[in-house]
C-alpha cells in the first residue's frame, strides 16, 4: 500500500472505502509518513477515538514514522469542530478552511498540504456529500499543492454514501489497492439517472474489471486501425467479422462491402478453397497458429500473392469462435524470385557447358546459380547449396577477405583476381581462384557473377619452391659460423647473420670489396685462401688475423674459399667463403700450453723434492744413529750435528720445492687472523656495497696459525667479493672467527683435515643462496653461476687450492633462497708448532636411551645419521622431511609419546623456532634440540642462539650427538 500512496501527488483527492480500523490504520499511517517525509503540512481531521491512537504511535514513531519536530508539520482537528456548524455538515465552511491552511502551508515554506478527513457518513446527507465531493474536486484542480484522503467506513455508512464516493472521487482505495476512478463523475449528475439506481457493491465489483477491459480494446482498436499490416476476423461459417484499413486496401473492397461478403468465397479463388479448407482444418485439429501461402481475390479481379498467418478462438467447450490472420504481401517478393529464375534461365546453357566455376549471388549473399563445374571441384551437388549463403563454403579464416571483395563487387568495383579456400564434401578445402564482377540487371546492381578455378596444385607447387628457398635461406642465416658470397672480383653480394655480426662497422657488407669490409684494407690480403679459389677454381684454407676499422687485430679466423660454380657450365661464378672466429679457442690453447708447462715445471720440481728427501732421509737419519753413538763434547759429535742442521736446511729447500710444484709461492709465516682482518677491514668494506650491512666478529684469545699471509688474504678478498655479488638487493655479510676442535667420529659433513685444533673463520651472507646442483661443482676451476664476463670460475677453486696447501679446509654450507656460510678451517699453532689433539680421557656418560624423538631435517643425508646414530642407542625415532609433517604427527594421539624435538633452525616451510613453539602449544611437556650448519650471527635471526645449551653445531660426531640429546633429556624442566 505504502508504495502505490507515494504514487499520489498534489492535487489528488482520494478516498479510502474500509470496513475495519486495521485497515484505517494501514492505509492512514503510510499516508501521514510520506507527508511528513516530503515536509508538506499534514492536518488531521479525525474523530475524538481516532485522534489519541494515532498520537500514540506517532509519538513511539510506530512503522517507521518518527515525532515531528518542526513547529506547524502535524496538526490535529476534530471532525465535528472543522466539518460542522450547529450541527450540520458545512462544506463551504471545509473549502475555506483548507484555503486558509494552503496559505498557511506556503508561507511557512512546506512543500504542499496534505489532509486526512474522517468523515461521519452516517451524519451527512448523501446528494449533500456528493455535491461537496464535486465541489472539492473542482476546487483542488486551483489548489495545485494541497491531496486529500477522505475516509469512508462501508460498514456504518448509507449505501448511497459509499456509492456517491465512488462516482465523485478521482482516486479510490478498495480491498489495499489504489484504483484510479474510471466512473468519477465531473458535474453533479440530474436525478432519476441510471447510476441512481445502482448499488455500491455493483460499482465496486466492476470498477478493475471494466476500466482494463475498456482500455485494452482502446488500445487494440487503435493498433489494429493504424497497422500498415492487413488484418481481418471472421466467424467458422466464413462471415467476415472485423478487419482494418490496410486489410481494404489490400482487397480493394470498402468496410460496408467487406461487412457483407464472405472471406472463404469471394476473397478466395477456387484453386485456393481446397488449401484453406486443409489448414482450417489441421487449425481445428491442432488449435496451433497457421502459416501457409496462397492468393487473395482482390475486388479488380486481380490475385495478389500473401502470407497469411491464421489464429483460432475457441469457447469453453475448445469449438472455434471466430478466426483472425495478419497478412503480408509478398507481391515484390515473388516478382524478384520470378526475375532472378528467368536470369538464371539465361545463364544456364553458359554454366552447364563451361570447365570453370560459374557462380551468381544475390546481394544477400545467396547462391542464385552454380554450373556443373561446382560438382566436378568440390564433390556437393548443385541443389545443395543453390538458395544458400555462400560464405558456408568459405575456410573461416578466409571469410573477411571473400566479404570485403562481395562489397567491392556491390559497389560496382571489380576487385583483383583472388585466392580463399573453399571446402569440399569430402571435408578438405581446395585453393579457388577467383575473379568477380557486378551482376548488373536493369541498370542496378543486383549481386555478383564470377569464374572461380582450382588453383590448389598451382598454389602447392608455388609454396614448395617458397618453402625450399625459405629453408635454404634459414639453414644458410641459422649457421652460427659466417658465410660470405664472393663474385670472381671478390665483391661481397650475400652474406648470413652470423658474419654480419661478426662484422659491424658503420658500413653495409654487400656491395663492397671483402677486404674492405673484413679487414679495413684497400688490396687484398697477401695470404687470400678466396683469391687462390679464384684463381685455382679448388678450395683454400688459412688462418688469418681478424681485423677491424683501421687495420687493428681483434683476434683470430679460420677462412675456408670454396668455389661456386655454374651448374650447366661449370664455369667459377664467385666463391664461397667460411669464416669461423677461433679467438677464443686460441686463447685457450695458449693457456693450456701454458698451464701445461708449468705443470710440466712443477712435477719436474715435485720429483727432484721428492729424491731430495729420499736422500736426506737417509743422510739424517744414519747422522742421528751415528751422533747416538758417540759422547756429546767430542770433535765428530759436533761434527755430525752439523751434518743434521745441514739436512734441516736441506729438507726445507725440499718443501720449498714442493710449494712450488702446487703453481703457487709462498711464506709462511704465524699469525693472528684478528689481527689480518682487522688491517684488511677498510679494504674490504670498499669492496662491499652500501646496502650491504657489513660487519667483523672476532673471537677472543684467536689461536695463531702459520701460512702465506697473502693466500689468506686471497681467500678472505675472494670469500667476500662472492657474499656481496649474493646479495644484488641488499642484506648482512658477516666475518667470524673462533677456535675450534675438529674430531673424527660419526660426523655429518666431516672436515676433511686432520684431527685437531684449528681456527675457523666463516664469512656468512643472506643473499641468495646455492642449490644442491650447484653446490656439487662448486670448487671446480672455471665453474661460475655469473653471467658472461663477470667471473672467471677460479676464485673458489683457488680457495680450495690454497686450503689444501697449508693443510686446512673450506666447506660451504647453504640452501637455495636462504643465504650461504663458507668456513675456513686452518691449523692452530701455538709456542712454534701446530697444536695436537688433547689426550684427554674420555668422559663417562650414558649415551643410551628409550625416548621418542621427533626429528625434523629437510637434508635426507642429516635425518638418515642421526636416524640411525640414536636408533643404535635404543631411541625411538619419528623422522619427517618437513615441518608441516610434523606438527601433523604431534596433533596425533601417538603424538604423546614424544620426549624431544630435534629440529632444524632454517627450513623452506617455517624456521625450527616457530615450529618447536607450534609443537610445544599441542604437546607443552615436550623438551627442543635446535642444529643448524649456520654461524650464530645468521640463526640469531631465527630466534635461536648457538651459544644455548639446546643448540648443537654441523658438523657434529655421533658422540657428541648422544651426549647432547641425553643432556637435553635429563636436564630439569624450570
Amino acid at each position: 500500500m505504502k508504495e502505490q500512496l507515494r504514487t499520489l501527488i498534489p492535487p489528488a483527492n482520494t478516498c479510502l472505502l474500509y470496513k475495519t480500523p486495521a485497515e484505517w490504520r494501514k492505509t492512514v499511517i503510510p499516508f501521514i509518513e510520506i507527508g511528513l517525509k516530503r515536509n508538506e503540512k499534514c492536518l488531521c481531521v479525525l474523530s475524538g477515538h481516532s485522534t489519541p491512537e494515532i498520537k500514540a504511535q506517532l509519538s513511539r514513531g510506530k512503522n517507521g514514522v518518527k515525532s515531528p519536530v518542526k513547529p506547524g508539520l502535524l496538526i490535529f482537528e476534530s471532525t465535528a469542530k472543522f466539518c460542522f456548524q450547529n450541527g450540520y455538515f458545512n462544506p463551504l465552511q471545509i473549502l475555506t478552511r483548507l484555503q486558509k491552511e494552503m496559505q498557511y502551508a506556503t508561507e511557512k515554506g512546506f512543500t504542499a498540504l496534505r489532509c486526512v478527513f474522517e468523515m461521519p457518513a452516517k451524519d451527512v446527507p448523501h446528494d449533500i456529500f456528493l455535491e461537496y465531493a464535486v465541489t472539492l474536486n473542482k476546487t483542488l484542480s486551483l489548489m495545485q499543492t494541497c491531496m486529500i484522503l477522505c475516509t469512508v467506513n462501508q460498514r456504518i455508512s448509507p449505501p448511497e454514501i459509499v456509492r456517491n464516493a465512488i462516482l465523485a472521487y478521482p482516486n479510490l482505495i478498495y480491498n489495499g489497492h489504489l484504483y484510479h476512478n474510471f466512473y468519477c463523475i465531473t458535474d453533479l449528475p440530474a436525478r432519476g439517472l441510471k447510476h441512481d439506481k445502482l448499488g455500491a457493491d455493483y460499482w465496486l465489483k466492476n470498477l478493475e474489471r471494466e476500466k482494463n477491459c475498456q482500455e485494452r480494446a482502446f488500445f487494440l482498436t487503435d493498433v489494429m486501425e493504424h497497422s500498415v499490416q492487413p488484418f481481418f476476423a471472421g466467424y467458422p461459417d466464413g462471415r467476415i467479422k472485423a478487419f482494418n484499413p490496410a486489410f481494404c486496401r489490400l482487397s480493394g473492397y470498402n468496410k460496408n462491402e467487406l461487412i457483407a461478403r464472405k472471406w472463404t468465397t469471394t476473397l478466395t479463388s477456387k484453386k485456393w478453397r481446397k488449401v484453406d479448407a486443409e489448414f482450417m482444418e489441421k487449425l481445428n485439429l491442432t488449435k496451433q497458429p497457421q502459416h501457409y501461402e496462397k492468393e487473395i481475390l482482390c475486388k479488380n479481379g486481380t490475385s495478389v500473392p500473401i502470407e497469411l498467418f491464421v489464429h483460432q478462438i475457441s469457447d469453453a467447450d475448445g469449438l472455434p469462435l471466430y478466426y483472425y490472420g495478419f497478412i503480408n504481401d509478398i507481391s515484390e517478393r515473388r516478382r524478384s524470385e520470378n526475375a532472378l529464375y528467368e536470369s538464371a534461365e539465361r545463364y544456364r546453357n553458359l554454366l552447364e557447358t563451361a570447365p570453370e566455376v560459374i557462380y551468381s549471388i544475390s546481394k544477400q549473399g545467396l547462391l542464385l546459380s552454380l554450373n556443373p563445374a561446382f560438382e566436378k571441384v568440390t564433390g556437393w551437388k548443385c541443389s545443395d547449396y543453390i538458395g544458400k549463403p555462400f560464405m558456408a563454403l568459405i575456410h573461416p579464416e578466409d571469410m573477411e577477405t571473400a566479404f570485403k571483395t562481395f562489397q567491392q563487387v556491390l559497389n560496382g568495383e571489380i576487385p583483383p583476381t583472388y585466392r580463399i579456400r573453399i571446402k569440399t564434401k569430402s571435408g578438405n578445402y581446395i585453393i579457388g581462384e577467383f575473379t568477380s564482377t557486378p551482376l548488373i540487371e536493369n541498370g542496378k546492381i543486383t549481386g555478383e557473377f564470377g569464374i572461380g578455378r582450382d588453383a590448389t596444385t598451382q598454389v602447392q607447387s608455388e609454396e614448395a619452391l617458397r618453402e625450399g628457398e625459405r629453408f635454404l635461406s634459414d639453414i644458410f642465416s641459422s649457421i652460427q659460423d659466417g658465410i660470405s658470397i664472393l663474385d670472381t672480383d671478390m665483391n661481397v653480394i650475400r652474406t648470413n647473420t652470423a658474419i654480419e655480426h661478426t662484422y659491424t662497422h658503420n658500413m653495409p657488407l654487400c656491395g663492397h670489396k671483402c677486404y674492405q669490409v673484413y679487414h679495413g684494407k684497400t688490396e687484398p690480403c697477401p695470404i687470400c685462401p678466396s683469391r687462390q679459389t679464384i684463381k685455382t677454381g679448388k678450395p683454400a684454407f688459412e688462418i688469418v688475423h681478424k681485423t677491424g676499422p683501421g687495420g687493428k687485430q681483434t683476434g683470430w679466423q679460420e677462412l675456408y674459399s670454396f668455389p661456386l660454380k655454374d651448374s650447366k657450365t661449370g664455369k667459377l661464378t664467385g666463391v664461397i667463403e667460411y669464416v669461423r672466429d677461433i679467438t677464443e679457442r686460441k686463447r685457450l690453447e695458449d693457456r693450456l700450453q701454458q698451464s701445461n708447462k708449468m705443470e710440466t715445471i712443477g712435477r719436474f720440481a715435485g720429483g727432484i723434492a721428492h729424491d731430495f728427501n729420499n736422500l736426506l732421509t737417509a743422510i739424517m737419519n744414519h747422522s742421528m744413529f751415528v751422533r747416538d753413538s758417540l759422547a756429546p763434547g767430542s770433535r765428530i759429535f759436533d761434527d755430525i750435528n752439523e751434518v743434521i742442521k745441514t739436512t734441516e736446511r736441506g729438507a726445507s729447500l725440499t718443501r720449498q720445492l714442493l710449494t712450488f710444484s702446487r703453481n703457487q709461492p709462498v711464506n709462511p709465516q704465524v699469525l693472528d687472523i684478528n689481527n689480518v682482518l682487522a688491517d684488511m677491514e677498510k679494504m674490504l668494506r670498499r669492496l662491499v656495497r652500501d646496502n650491504i650491512e657489513f660487519s667483523i666478529k672476532p673471537s677472543k684469545d684467536i689461536t695463531t696459525v702459520r701460512m702465506d699471509k697473502g693466500q689468506l688474504e686471497q681467500v678472505i678478498v675472494n670469500l667476500v667479493v662472492n657474499a656481496n655479488d649474493a646479495m644484488p638487493d641488499g642484506g648482512k655479510l658477516v666475518i667470524e672467527t673462533e677456535n675450534t676442535f675438529v674430531k673424527h667420529s660419526f660426523d655429518y659433513h666431516p672436515v676433511n683435515a686432520p684431527q685437531g685444533r684449528y681456527v675457523m673463520l666463516a664469512v656468512s651472507d643472506t643473499g641468495t643462496g646455492i642449490s644442491q646442483d650447484v653446490k656439487e661443482h662448486l670448487f671446480e676451476p672455471f665453474f661460475t653461476t655469473k653471467g658472461k664476463n663477470k667471473g672467471t670460475g677460479l676464485g673458489l677453486a683457488t680457495c680450495y687450492g690454497i686450503m689444501k696447501q697449508n693443510n686446512g679446509e673450506i666447506k660451504a654450507y647453504s640452501e637455495d633462497g636462504k643465504g650461504s656460510t663458507f668456513r675456513v678451517y686452518m691449523p692452530a699453532f701455538e709456542n712454534g708448532q701446530s697444536i695436537v689433539p688433547e689426550q684427554t680421557p674420555a668422559q663417562e656418560f650414558s649415551a643410551e636411551g628409550t625416548e621418542t624423538i621427533l626429528l625434523v631435517d629437510d637434508e635426507p643425508a642429516v635425518r638418515n645419521i642421526i636416524s640411525r646414530v640414536l636408533s643404535e642407542n635404543g631411541y625411538t625415532i619419528i623422522s619427517n622431511k618437513s615441518a608441516s609433517k610434523a606438527l601433523a604427527f604431534a596433533k596425533k594421539p601417538q603424538g604423546k609419546n614424544i620426549r624431544l624435538l630435534i629440529t632444524d633452525v632454517v627450513m623452506p616451510e617455517m624456521s625450527g623456532k616457530e615450529l618447536a613453539e607450534q609443537v610445544k602449544s599441542i604437546r607443552p611437556g615436550i623438551k627442543v634440540l635446535y642444529i643448524s650448519g649456520y654461524t650464530n650471527n645468521i640463526i640469531s635471526h631465527h630466534g635461536i642462539s648457538n651459544h644455548t645449551n639446546e643448540f648443537l653445531q654441523k658438523p657434529f660426531s655421533a658422540t657428541g650427538l648422544t651426549q647432547k640429546v641425553r643432556e637435553v633429556l635429563d636436564k630439569k624442566s624450570l
